[in-house]
Formats: C-alpha cells, sequence, structure tokens
C-alpha cells in the first residue's frame, strides 16, 4: 500500500479508473430514470384511454335512453325490432367496454367524420388493467344495473309489442290502458336508468381523478429526476475533484521528499571526500617527514648503510644516465634472482629494456620527466600467487650543477595497508546503507505515526461522544471538542478545571471516579446530569477506564454520550405504554397481514379473549358475519392507501355474545414511509346505539305530538281569531261600542295564545337541533327600521318613547337570518317597554367593533330593573321574573329562545341590570364576508314565487277554497262577503276540489293540507300536472306549521303558506299580489 501512495502514475491511473466508472454510472442511472419515465408516461396515458372509455359508456348509456324514448313511441312491429337490435347492439358494446375497463384489452369504436354520418373512422383504445386482482367496485356495480336494465328493456319490449297489437283492434279503453302501463314502465326505468348515468358517471370521474393523480406524479418524478441527475453529476465532479486534489497533493509530497533525499545523499558524498582529503593530507605529511630522515641519514653513509641494509623492503639507488643500480640493500638483493645484472629493469623486473607504463610504470623515467619524488603503487601476485600491492618511491637526486643523476627507489609491501583500506571502504559502505536504511524506516515510522496522530485526532474532534481525561481529583487534563457545543467553553478554558463544576448539585456523587470505576468498571454505563451552556439541564452517559501516565500517576477517561433525548423518548414511551395499556377502549395493533401483535387489557375485558389467545391471529376472530363485506374492502382500501378509516363492525364476544363496535383503524408509518403495522381503536357502541334509538324515537314521537297539537290548537284559534276580526272589520253588519269591546278582548286573547303557541313550538324545534336558519348579509337598520313600528301600540300603552341610532349613520352588515334577528329585537324591544315606567326611554344603539368581527347592538331602557338575585334565572325556561302585581303578560320562554337564536347565528347574548334604575341587554352577531344562503327553500306567509303570463281574470274573479272542516268554511264565506274583490267557491274533499278547479278555472285556490281522501300535497301535484290548473296560484292553509311542512311545501312549489289562524290582512296581500300577477 506504501508503494501505491508513492506511486503517482498509480494513484493517476486509478483516478482515470473512478472517472470511467462514475460516467458509467451517471449514464445507467440516466437510462433507468428515462426508463421510468417512460412507464410514467404509459401509466397516464393508459390512464386518458380509460377516461376515454367511461366517456363512450356515458354516450352508449344516453344512446340507450334515446333508444328507449324511440321505443316507447314505435307504432309497428319493424320499428321495435329496429330499436331492440340497436339496444342489444349497445348493450353489448357497454359489456365489451367494461370487460376492456376490468380486464384490459382493446376498445373499438367507430367515429362519424362528417354531418351525415355516411363516413366513420374506426378507431382502437388499448388499455391495460396493471391491477388485474384489484376490485373496480364503480365498474361491477355498473355491469349489475346493466344486467337489470337489460330485463326492464326486455319486458318494456314486450309491452311496447302489446301496444302495438292493442292499437291495431283500435279498443279505446284497452289502448288507454296499454298506454298508461307502457308509460309508467318507462317511468319505472327512467330512475333506475338515472342511478346508472350516475354510476357512469362516478366511474367517469374516478378514471379522470386517476389521470389527474398520475399527472401529478409524473410531474412530481419528472421534477424530482432532474434534482437528483443534476445532484448526481454535482456529487461524481465534486468527488472527482477530491480525489484529483488528493492525488496531486501526494504528487507534490513525494516529489518534494525525493529531492531532499538526495540533498541529504550529496551531503554525505561531500563528507565522504573530504575524509578521503584529510587522509591523504596525513599520508603525504608521513612521507615527507620520512624524506627527511632519509637526507638526514645519508650524510652518515655508515649509519645510512646500516640502516639502508635493516630494512625490510628493497632499496635501490639508480643512475639517471644508463639505469644501472648503483646501490642497492639486501632486501633489494634478495628479491632478485640474478643480482649481477646491472641495470634495475633486468635485476628487478627480469627485462631486457625499460619498464612500460603498463602494470609496471617506469620510476626512472618519471622522475626523469618530472624532477621530483613519486609514488607508484604496484599490483602484482607474489611467489605464493597472491596479489601484492606496492608501493614504489621515487626520488630524484641532484648534483650541485642541479643536475639529476640518481634516484633512489626503495618499495613498501602495503598490501596489509592497503586491505585494510578495503575494509574501511567495505564497513564505510555497509554504514551508509544501514544509514540509509535506518533513516528509511526512521522517516516511516514518523510518517506511520504522524497518520495515526491526524486520524486519532480527527477520530476526537469528529466523535459526537465526549472524551474526558481527568486525574483521580477529578481535574481536567484534555477533552474533546464536543465538549465545547455543550458547555459553550472552549478546550483550553475547561482544561484544568475539575469536572464537578458542570455537574448538577444533586448528582454530585456519581462522580467519585475511583469509588465508580471499581463498581461499576468498563461496561456499565453511569448517568449523571449537567448544565449546558444555556444553563438547561442535559443528561450524560459516561463509561469509566482507569490508566497511569508516564510518571505512574493514576488517571481516568471518561466516554461520555449525550443521552437527554433519549432519556426523554423512553419517558414519552413508558407514558404512552401507560396510556395504551390503561386505555378504557380496545386497542388492537397488527402487522401489514392484519396478523395481531397486541392488544391492550381492555380488549381482553371487552371480548373474553386473552392475549396469547389473540397474538399472532387475524382480527376476524372476531368476525359474526353481520358486516357486509364491503365494509372490510372498503377499509382495507382506505388503511393501504395510507388512510384513516372510520367505520362499525358487529362481532361476536368469546362466549358468543354479539356487540356493536366502533372501530378507527389508522396505518402507522416507517422513518421511510412505508405502512409497517396497522392500530385500531375500538369502542363498544352497543348500549350507546340502543340510547340513540331509544332517543330518536322519543324525539320523533315529540315531533309527532308538537305537530297534531299544532293543529289541534290552531284550528279552533282560526275560528275565533277569524270570526272576531271579520266582527270587528265588517261594514253590513258594524258593532255597538259594547259589543266591539267584547270582541276586542276576544281577539286580543286570540292573538295572545297564538303568540304562544308559536313560542312553545319555536322552543321545541330549538331543543331537537331542528331550527331551520336562512343565513344572509343583513342591513341591521334596516331591521331596525322594521322592528320599530310594530311596536308603536305597544310604547303607547305603556307610555315610553323609543330612541334609534339609526338616522344618517351606517353599519357594516351582519350574517345573520333576517327574520329570527327581527324576532330577537322584537322580544328585547317590547321587554324594554313592559318593564318600563311611565313616560320612560328605550334606546337602540349599534357599534362595530371590526377587530374582533362582530356588530353589537344594545338596548337600553331606564325603567324598573332586575333584582340581583333574578339575574341568574332570566334565560331559564319558564321562569318569569316579573311580579304578580306587576300584570305583565308572559310565558317566561321569550328570553330563554332570544339567547338560543343569537348564539345559533353564532353571536352572544347578555345584559346589566340595576334595580330601580334600569337594564342594557345586549347581543352581537358576525359581520359578513359572504352572503350564505339556506340550501332548500321553506315558505313562509311572506314567502310568494310569482311568475305568471296568463292573462287577468276580471274584476269578479274567482277563488277556489278546498277545506273539510265546515266552521273554516264558514269563516272564509264571511271573509270574501266582505272583500268584493272576488267571490269565493268552496269544495269540502280534494277529489270534487280537482273537478271544480278545472271547471271554474279560478284565479287563486286556497288549498287546505289536511284532507281527507288524499291529502293537500297529492292534491297539489295533480293540479300541476293537468295543463288547465298547472298555471293557477296555489296558496297552502294549514294549522300544522312545523318547519318540516314548510319546507315540504317550498319544495313542491306553493306559491305561498298561511297559517291557521289566518291573519286576514296578510292573506289579503297574498291574493290581491297573486291576482295582480295574473293580470
Amino acid at each position: 500500500m506504501k508503494r501505491f501512495f508513492e506511486n503517482v502514475c498509480g494513484q493517476i491511473l486509478l483516478l482515470l479508473i473512478l472517472a470511467i466508472l462514475t460516467v458509467t454510472g451517471l449514464h445507467l442511472g440516466h437510462r433507468y430514470l428515462e426508463a421510468r419515465q417512460t412507464y410514467l408516461n404509459e401509466l397516464v396515458s393508459n390512464e386518458q384511454v380509460k377516461v376515454e372509455i367511461s366517456h363512450l359508456l356515458q354516450k352508449k348509456l344516453l344512446a340507450i335512453n334515446t333508444n328507449l324514448q324511440d321505443l316507447l313511441h314505435s307504432n309497428s312491429q319493424t320499428e321495435i325490432v329496429q330499436v331492440t337490435t340497436r339496444l342489444k347492439q349497445l348493450q353489448e358494446q357497454i359489456f365489451s367496454f367494461l370487460h376492456v375497463i376490468e380486464a384490459g384489452g382493446i376498445a373499438e369504436e367507430e367515429y362519424p367524420v362528417n354531418f351525415s354520418a355516411e363516413e366513420s373512422v374506426h378507431r382502437q383504445l388499448h388499455y391495460t388493467n396493471y391491477a388485474p386482482g384489484r376490485i373496480n367496485i364503480e365498474a361491477l356495480e355498473l355491469r349489475a344495473k346493466m344486467v337489470e336494465l337489460a330485463e326492464m328493456i326486455q319486458s318494456f319490449k314486450q309491452l311496447a309489442e302489446h301496444r302495438v297489437v292493442i292499437l291495431e283492434f283500435r279498443d279505446p279503453m284497452m289502448t288507454a290502458d296499454t298506454i298508461r302501463r307502457v308509460s309508467f314502465q318507462y317511468k319505472a326505468i327512467h330512475p333506475f336508468f338515472s342511478r346508472i348515468l350516475e354510476n357512469a358517471n362516478r366511474l367517469h370521474f374516478t378514471s379522470q381523478k386517476e389521470a389527474g393523480r398520475l399527472q401529478e406524479y409524473n410531474k412530481r418524478f419528472s421534477e424530482t429526476y432532474r434534482q437528483t441527475e443534476l445532484l448526481s453529476i454535482v456529487l461524481s465532479v465534486s468527488l472527482l475533484l477530491v480525489i484529483g486534489g488528493v492525488v496531486l497533493y501526494r504528487s507534490r509530497r513525494i516529489f518534494a521528499e525525493r529531492q531532499r533525499y538526495q540533498q541529504e545523499l550529496a551531503t554525505i558524498n561531500e563528507n565522504l571526500e573530504s575524509m578521503v582529503q584529510s587522509r591523504t593530507r596525513q599520508l603525504e605529511g608521513e612521507i615527507s617527514e620520512r624524506r627527511k630522515t632519509e637526507q638526514q641519514l645519508s650524510e652518515q653513509a655508515r649509519f645510512l648503510t646500516t640502516t639502508l641494509e635493516s630494512l625490510d623492503h628493497p632499496f635501490l639507488v639508480i643512475s639517471v644516465a644508463d639505469s644501472k643500480v648503483v646501490m642497492a640493500n639486501s632486501a633489494a638483493r634478495d628479491l632478485c634472482d640474478d643480482w649481477h645484472q646491472p641495470t634495475c629493469y633486468a635485476r628487478t623486473q627480469r627485462l631486457n629494456g625499460n619498464c612500460s607504463d603498463g602494470d609496471h610504470p617506469c620510476t626512472l623515467a618519471r622522475v626523469k620527466s618530472e624532477l621530483k619524488p613519486i609514488t607508484i603503487d604496484y599490483v602484482h601476485p607474489n611467489v605464493d600467487g597472491e596479489t601484492m600491492y606496492v608501493e614504489v618511491h621515487g626520488y630524484p637526486i641532484f648534483n650541485d650543477h642541479g643536475e639529476l643523476v640518481n634516484i633512489i627507489e626503495y618499495s613498501l609491501d602495503v598490501t596489509e595497508h592497503k586491505r585494510a583500506q578495503q575494509q574501511l571502504q567495505e564497513a564505510k559502505d555497509q554504514l551508509e546503507v544501514r544509514v540509509e536504511e535506518r533513516t528509511g524506516e526512521l522517516k516511516k515510522a514518523q510518517k506511520i505515526l504522524a497518520s495515526r496522530e491526524r486520524h486519532f485526532r480527527r477520530l476526537i474532534e469528529n466523535v459526537t461522544d465526549i472524551i474526558t481525561i481527568v486525574d483521580a481529583d477529578g481535574i481536567v487534563g484534555y477533552t474533546s471538542p464536543a465538549a465545547e457545543k455543550l458547555f459553550g467553553r472552549s478546550v483550553e478554558d475547561m482544561v484544568g478545571h475539575d469536572i464537578r463544576e458542570f455537574v448538577v448539585q444533586d448528582d454530585l456523587r456519581h462522580i467519585d471516579l475511583p469509588t465508580l470505576h471499581q463498581q461499576f468498571g468498563t461496561t456499565t454505563p453511569v448517568e449523571y446530569r449537567v448544565y449546558d451552556h444555556a444553563g438547561q439541564i442535559q443528561v450524560l452517559e459516561s463509561f469509566i477506564e482507569r490508566f497511569e501516565n508516564e510518571s505512574g500517576l493514576e488517571q481516568f477517561i471518561l466516554c461520555s454520550r449525550l443521552i437527554t433525548q433519549r432519556k426523554r423518548a423512553e419517558e414519552e414511551n413508558r407514558v404512552l405504554s401507560m396510556v395504551v395499556a390503561q386505555n378504557p377502549s380496545s386497542v388492537v395493533i397488527t402487522d401489514v397481514h392484519g396478523q395481531i401483535e397486541y392488544v391492550n387489557p381492555y380488549f381482553e375485558q371487552a371480548t373474553g379473549y386473552r392475549f396469547d389467545e389473540v397474538v399472532g391471529k387475524n382480527p376476524r376472530v372476531l368476525n359474526a358475519g353481520k358486516t357486509p363485506k364491503q365494509v372490510f374492502t372498503q377499509m382495507w382500501q382506505t388503511i393501504l392507501d395510507g388512510h384513516v378509516w372510520q367505520g362499525e363492525f358487529v362481532n361476536r364476544k368469546k362466549d358468543g355474545t354479539l356487540y356493536d363496535e366502533s372501530v378507527l383503524v389508522s396505518p402507522i408509518k416507517n422513518d421511510q414511509g412505508e405502512i409497517s403495522h396497522f392500530v385500531a381503536l375500538k369502542e363498544n357502541i352497543t348500549e350507546l346505539k340502543k340510547a340513540r334509538k331509544q332517543a330518536e324515537e322519543a324525539n320523533r314521537a315529540k315531533s309527532e305530538f308538537l305537530s297534531r297539537m299544532s293543529h289541534e290548537l290552531r284550528t279552533p284559534l282560526n275560528a275565533i281569531n277569524g270570526f272576531s276580526q271579520l266582527m270587528l272589520s265588517s261594514r253590513k253588519n258594524p258593532l255597538n261600542d259594547k259589543h266591539r269591546s267584547m270582541v276586542e278582548q276576544i281577539d286580543g286573547a286570540g292573538k295572545h295564545l297564538l303568540e304562544l303557541i308559536n313560542e312553545v313550538l319555536d322552543l321545541a324545534r330549538i331543543e331537537a337541533g331542528k331550527l331551520s336558519l336562512s343565513v344572509e348579509a343583513v342591513d341591521p337598520c334596516h331591521i331596525i327600521n322594521e322592528c320599530l313600528p310594530l311596536l308603536h301600540s305597544l310604547a303607547e300603552q305603556h307610555q315610553v318613547t323609543f330612541h334609534s341610532c339609526c338616522g344618517e349613520q351606517t353599519f357594516p352588515l351582519v350574517k345573520a337570518d333576517y327574520t329570527r334577528t327581527k324576532q330577537v329585537l322584537v322580544n328585547l324591544l317590547s321587554n324594554a317597554a313592559k318593564y318600563n315606567r311611565p313616560g320612560g326611554d328605550v334606546t337602540i344603539h349599534v357599534q362595530a367593533n371590526e377587530p374582533t368581527g362582530f356588530l353589537r347592538f344594545q338596548v337600553i331602557d331606564n325603567g324598573l330593573g332586575i333584582a340581583e338575585e333574578k339575574q341568574k334565572q332570566l334565560f331559564v325556561p319558564f321562569a318569569r321574573l316579573a311580579q304578580d302585581s306587576e300584570n305583565i303578560e308572559g310565558t317566561g320562554i321569550g328570553m330563554t329562545i332570544t339567547k338560543q337564536l343569537v348564539e345559533a347565528m353564532g353571536g352572544q347574548i347578555d345584559f346589566e341590570s340595576r334595580y330601580g334604575q334600569g337594564s342594557t341587554f345586549w347581543f352581537t352577531l358576525p359581520l359578513a364576508d359572504e352572503v350564505v344562503e339556506d340550501e332548500v327553500p321553506t315558505l313562509s306567509a311572506e314567502t310568494i314565487i310569482c311568475g305568471y303570463d296568463e292573462a287577468a281574470v276580471d274584476s269578479h274573479a274567482k277563488v277556489l277554497y278546498i277545506e273539510d272542516n265546515p266552521g273554516n268554511l264558514s269563516l272564509m264565506t264571511g271573509f270574501f262577503e266582505e272583500w268584493e274583490r272576488a267571490a269565493l267557491v268552496c269544495c269540502a274533499d280534494g277529489e270534487s276540489g280537482l273537478a271544480m278547479a278545472a271547471e271554474v278555472l279560478p284565479a287563486v285556490i286556497l288549498l287546505d293540507l289536511n284532507l281527507p281522501g288524499i291529502d293537500g300535497f297529492e292534491v297539489f301535484q295533480r293540479l300541476r300536472q293537468d295543463e288547465q290548473t298547472a298555471q293557477i296560484p296555489v296558496i297552502a292553509v294549514s294549522a300544522d306549521a312545523m318547519k318540516q311542512t314548510l319546507r315540504r311545501a317550498g319544495e313542491l312549489g306553493f306559491d305561498g303558506f298561511l297559517a291557521k289562524p289566518v291573519d286576514f290582512e296578510q292573506m289579503k296581500f297574498l291574493l290581491e299580489d297573486l291576482m295582480e300577477t295574473r293580470r
């Protein structure tokens, strides 16, 4: 590995290989993402084909409807056969399209290309069902209904054929009966066909929704695809740049190290050369000293001769002129075989001439040429064949004239010296090699040490755990950088401090390190709390390791980890486990396959099954077979799509008892967004359903009772109030003052009784939750200006004055029910007048509060006020605060209704009162931001639907009154005797009323809803079906003024509604308006 990191070419080659692999990986990823994109496009196109097929289904169904109409009007068997053939073809095409939608395949269709439809284009739609195992509920329902429709068409075809046969006999009775049966059969098919169209529309909508979902997913995938590809390219280029930088850095470092090694080697060579030169200079000095000694010895011949003879190396004096040996010592003579030879070359080298310059250069020639002392090294074998090293010295001898006459030649055997030098050189070379090897090993060790130091430093600096070294007293000697993030202090600042400074006071007992290490060792962590940089308490978990430093002192390493979040999660898990275990509802947790993994104790209590009896099983062990399979199918589809499902099951306990259960099932997803479990929260609602059923039955009985009581009370009141109004307004038979006073008392008592009945019914509707509001944007001043005239007579009676803030000032609109808001204001204003003193004042004030979004109404009076002990009873039903002596009428439910009406419209109501000083009642309504209308129209006494275009009747127009009660007939007859705008025609039942309406064609019809035989609703429908009476306005008259009755009248299209007892002024207004409209 070292050689590889020092090999620059290898690193560059690796970089090229990584670049090629990166490009290849990007290319393969691009191809995979493109394939995924293509697959999604295919899914979108496939779903669009499904949308088009569902659209064709709709067209075919509409074509079937058209052909059914053709079959209805067929007058011959040929037409019936043609229509039946077309219907059969259309059904086959529909079944073919349904098969393609359910199983996939090819749907074929002919499209006309011109208006005459003589030419067409054949088109094939290829659809693939990628989920064949999934049931298409819409297609399945449509197929089932198409089978039923086919049976109906077959039955209808038989009727049509029978009709054609009957028409040929020309029997009017049989023809009418057959036509009626055919029409009835067609009307029976039409609603069923509407449901089929609804199924087809739902299938088309589902297909469009799925196509839109796939397109949206495809769009998101395309964006993700581009982002992923761009991110991959950026990461790949970044990786290559980083690796290239690393290679460049290593290459430069290797070149630098090699240059440094070369410089060090040159330095060593220079040192060696200096050593050799120094040694040479030492040798030359020694030779110089030797020459001086020889010159001194030459002055003393004898001594010299003795000395020369005593030398163990050859010594010669040679003549320059003839190369003859002038003098030789014994050592020189011993070397020569033939000492009698005169010349030096003959004696020493056994040559006939001067020595050559090869292995034995001539010393004489060298001295003669250089005229200075020389040294020549010879290498030759001795008599034993061993190599000898001889050092020959030549010294010139000059005469007095400075001429060279002789030379001194002596030879030294330096074999041992040379061998010593060679050994020294070899030792030096070996030493240099060893130095170089040791230097390399040292550098390698230093490099490894530096690398390990960097690795450990990086490891400690980047690890999230805190590494701390402390002594036995807890003084910090070192801590890793991770401590800075926790304590907000630098590493240098923490070194030298006691570790106990950071620990919570109550946990200091955990920081006795020697005791803790002895007790827990290195495998058991110690937990304790510390303060972080923000002063918050965090929990640390530490492992303690003991060691001795270089000085032999005991120290400890603490490897600490922050576990605050883990402790919180453990506490949350503990609380959640307790919540699940102690939950008063059954909790069931299953895997993705529905196998039970956990049930809480309440499940065991509710079902009778123990924990070990249900774990590993499917919840279907509770299934009693009473729940439709569609419920389970819908549940699985919902939860597998990642949504929460809520519904009800009928299950069976272990003992066989059946019980109803409300179930909420939610999927649990892991970190990757995949569903890993399902959790079900189940509650036994058997008793709740029983109670709800009993409450609904009681409420229905209460509503029926109120409806009957309303009718029974209003019917006699109609006679009382009606006849009293007739007597008071009669011009033909006017009353005297005494009788008029009596009749006015009767009329006032009747109206008061009617108001009480209306209040009781309002309270009943509010308590039953059946109060219907028509919320709209309402002008507050418009309501106030309408309420004040209604209270004019009451103000005169009690001698009070009303003051209004609605002059030129305008206020924002409120969101409320116009009629109910008017009812609230009238009630508050009438109470302020009735509970006032003579000459008192009542002020109505309006104040807008824009920030809260509400408008505040205030009714202020300076009357009697309310005692403090009675104020709590103000909004209690049937609690009257007036004293008996005060003679103020009322039921005690007016303020209760007022409070509930205000709260139903989204407002609040309250009051302030001081006894003897007056009261201030206020309520708020939300400001209008949009107009909200009631979904279903209802009729009141003021709602009229007009729009008739026929010519008006003459001044003696007729009004038809259909009523079975003789008293009401008499009352209405008396009214029309006084009101000369129209003549009254009466009928006592529905059948005679229909005949009379067709005969006299009245301007308006007054229709009682509670008639013997056929009721008023059926009479109205038959009037609308008859062309002669379809355009005659009809006013409903009934003592049943319940909300459901008014709603039903509005839905059917009555032109008005009069509640018994009838208000004649209101009836006049309705009649005049309808009669004016028909002019």
